[in-house]
């Protein structure tokens, strides 16, 4: 055991600091061993270190009870000055005067809660984004197996029903944002009709959250049966769109075809090219749930070389030579189709038909000639077109020759033709412009004077 001038010896300046260990105070009425330690550093300045007791002895180490540390272990005192120990650091020490002597560990700290609220929110927020990644990864594979069972399907329901549907591949991509549907080695054909289509391939592609709107990409070269002939379409970036209103039938909203050039060309000889076009059916809800508008804009459009070839070959007298040019530069409309049933789900097997044709305008510019019609047609008690379309033509001394070359007129008729339409455009204010009317009654229809034949059958003998 020591003196008690030596107690004190051995505090160091992080015990001195007060860093998480409260140190006894020896001696609260001396400041023996206090006054030591705070003589060297520099707490005590000013204060009379001759009045403490012993205060000018020379210090040593504390000679503590099996060599405890200042912060591990209590120095070896004497009864009477451990039973006056008090904390050290308190208020009113001379070395502190009225100083807070609250330790910093002891108060709140701000930066510690506020890391800690961030460190959960942060865990927080990747448990919300992990957990929404698992339920987006869910549903895509959940879509992508609903989408491939679906076209299974639909291609085993179009066997069953006597229809040919082949297919080499099937394959869905596009996670984790699209489902793009790609299908090889396509051949649709109805027997019964003789209309059929052929494609090396064709690709859809929907959003995954919005997959009732699709858009389609179709290859560069394809193959339409038809019941006479076969025709191959050559295009260029070809694409359709599809867009369904959301709903459990999903009912047709609106169907879309552009491209920016399309060649057809027949196996019976003839050819049609197309520019940059556009084809459109969107819902008309105006004309019921089954009504829907047909919108063209299929200019320029360069019909077959041999049929304008043909045109210009054709001599009527009194009438000039045929001056259209190669190409015509316009041909746009607007028509209203209503059919038995809405375009949605079931179409497969509903397979709606249409019983009424309304032409809002179509509108044909071709070299010096114009042509313009308006009308109505219905499916009348027997299934038969019934209604009228009037025609006005412009420049109308081109179209007898445009009837011959096409094989509505016979050439040895011609000239009669020709001299019934200028009786009847003489009538009008505009002897240039010749009105005719498309008369479709009983089956049977004419265009003017001019016999033309059966009418078309709009609804089939099974409806």
């Amino acid at each position: 055991m020591v003196g008690v001038d030596d107690i004190g010896d051995g505090i160091d300046e992080a015990g001195a600091g007060g860093y998480g260990k409260r140190h006894l105070q020896i001696g609260r009425g001396d400041q023996l061993a206090f006054a030591q330690a705070s003589q060297r550093r520099g707490l005590g300045t000013g204060r009379d270190t001759e009045r403490d007791a012993g205060a000018g002895r020379a210090l040593g180490p504390v000679q503590g009870k099996h060599k405890a540390g200042p912060f591990d272990g209590a120095p070896m005192v004497d009864r009477a000055h451990a039973e006056a120990a008090v904390p050290a650091f308190q208020r009113g020490d001379a070395a502190l005067g009225d100083r807070e002597t609250r330790p910093c560990c002891l108060r709140p700290c701000k930066h510690r809660q506020a890391g800690n609220e961030k460190g959960r929110g942060m865990r927080k927020l990747l448990f919300l984004l992990l957990a929404a990644t698992a339920l987006w990864s869910g549903y895509w594979f959940v879509g992508t197996r609903v989408i491939r069972q679906g076209v299974e399907d639909g291609f085993a329901d179009a066997a069953r029903q006597g229809l040919v549907a082949q297919k080499s591949a099937l394959r869905v991509a596009g996670f984790p944002n699209r489902w793009d549907l790609t299908v090889e080695g396509l051949r649709l054909a109805d027997p019964k009709t003789g209309i059929g289509w052929q494609a090396p391939f064709a690709q859809v592609f929907a959003m995954t959250w919005k997959p009732w709107h699709i858009i389609a990409a179709l290859p560069p070269e394809q193959v339409v049966t038809l019941p006479d002939q076969s025709i191959i379409a050559t295009s260029s970036n070809l694409k359709a769109s599809l867009r369904a209103r959301p709903s459990t039938d999903l009912p047709l909203a609106e169907a879309r075809v552009a491209g920016t050039s399309l060649t057809l060309a027949s196996d019976r000889g003839w050819t049609l090219a197309l520019g940059d076009f556009t084809l459109g059916l969107r819902a008309a809800p105006a004309l019921g749930a089954a009504g829907y508008e047909l919108g063209f804009d299929l200019a320029p459009l360069t019909p077959d070389p041999g049929f304008v070839a043909a045109i210009r070959a054709v001599t009527i007298p009194e009438l000039p030579a045929s001056d259209l040019p190669d190409v015509a530069e316009s041909l746009w409309g607007s028509i209203y189709l209503t059919l038995s049933a809405p375009l949605d789900r079931s179409v497969g097997k509903v397979k709606p038909y249409l019983t009424r044709i309304e032409v809002n305008q179509l509108n044909l510019a071709w070299g010096q000639m114009a042509a313009t019609a308006k009308g109505l047609i219905e499916a009348d008690g027997n299934g038969f077109a019934a209604g009228k379309v009037t025609v006005e033509v412009t420049n109308w001394d081109r179209l007898p020759a445009i009837l011959v070359a096409a094989g509505v007129v016979k050439p040895e008729v011609a000239p009669t033709v020709a001299r019934g339409m200028q009786a009847l455009a003489a009538q009008t204010p505009q002897p240039s412009v010749l009105s005719l009317t498309l008369v479709l009654r009983d089956g049977r229809m004419s265009f003017g004077p001019f016999p033309l034949g059966p009418a078309p059958l709009l609804v089939p003998p099974s409806g």
